[in-house]
């Protein structure tokens, strides 16, 4: 009797058959967090795409490198497709000089309600860890988001726990 899970491909002999087990080979350890954060992300990443003419290879990278972000900083997939989906819609049309403007400063303001004293650190983690991820850095200061309070916050909250994780 023959194993479902095998199959014979055309160089190689029996190789991996689900998704799961590609996944595996050509992203190692990340295979499961993808499996994770690409239903919630995926809508964001073909918008994207489209808007930017970014390659089929890129956007599995820009998948790969948003997944970790998230997961990195303990944002949960349904969450991450929120903040992302805000992230991309004001790439496409970033907000006026005046919107920025507000945005930081209401950031300023409920992290300074919130955190006191320690607002600066929280922000130091949190740039830190920004930092650390080029790609989502980029297009959080290209859209603005990167003064939005939904994003300053959400990641603030979770100063303590970010990690920069792989590259």
């Amino acid at each position: 009797m023959t194993n479902p899970k095998v199959s014979t491909t055309l160089l190689g002999g029996a190789g991996p058959k689900t998704d799961v087990e590609i996944g595996e080979i050509l992203f190692g350890g990340d295979a499961s967090l993808l499996s994770s954060y690409k239903p919630s992300l995926q809508g964001t990443i073909n918008r994207l795409r489209d808007q930017t003419g970014m390659t089929a290879v890129e956007s599995e990278a820009l998948m790969l490198e948003t997944s970790r972000f998230f997961e990195g900083a303990g944002i949960q997939s349904g969450e991450a497709q929120g903040l992302h989906s805000l992230i991309v819609s004001h790439l496409k049309r970033p907000p006026s000089d005046e919107m920025l403007n507000d945005w930081a400063a209401e950031s300023r303001q409920r992290l300074r309600e919130r955190y006191g004293d320690d607002a600066d650190k929280k922000m130091e983690a949190v740039n830190k860890y920004v930092t650390a991820h080029p790609t989502l850095a980029k297009q959080l200061n290209e859209s603005g988001t990167g003064s939005h309070p939904d994003v300053v916050l959400r990641l603030a909250e979770r100063a303590d726990r970010l990690r920069a994780g792989k590259k």
